[in-house]
């Protein structure tokens, strides 16, 4: 009788230790997903392209200044806002700065070789169509 009442006594006594032990284990997985996801969001979001966008920077491409995470949406999209906005004076085919006034504004600020980005991955955006007929070819 002695033995069993230790028996039992002994098991009650491991059933708390493991559910402790399962209940860590699990945390510390739960932990570590939250950690890697932040870290591929962090990553993903701002440091590679931060990277991509100084690469482009050594090499003499430069552009508007992006926000964190859309990029340059918002600039976008209040320029053609803004070039929408207002009648045409007269009907043309150069309709550039007013389906795409970014571009028009951009490529003014800093050349025919930019940088922009969508969303969070920086674009080269090239409009020389010398540069271009020479990249195609190479």
């Amino acid at each position: 009788m002695k033995e069993i009442v230790s028996l039992i006594h002994n098991s009650v006594g491991v059933f708390p230790t493991m559910v402790m032990v399962i209940i860590t284990t699990l945390l510390v997985i739960f932990v570590s997903v939250v950690l890697k996801c932040g870290y591929e969001t962090i990553s993903c979001y701002w440091v590679t392209p931060m990277r991509i966008r100084k690469m482009m920077e050594k090499q003499g491409v430069h552009g508007p200044k992006p926000s964190f995470i859309t990029g340059n949406i918002m600039e976008m999209s209040s320029l053609v806002k803004r070039a929408v906005s207002q009648d045409m004076e007269t009907i043309r085919h150069d309709i550039v700065g007013r389906i795409l006034p970014h571009f028009v504004l951009w490529s003014n600020q800093y050349g025919m070789s930019l940088s922009r980005e969508f969303l969070s991955a920086p674009l080269y955006v090239l409009a020389a169509p010398s540069y271009i007929f020479l990249i195609s070819h190479d």
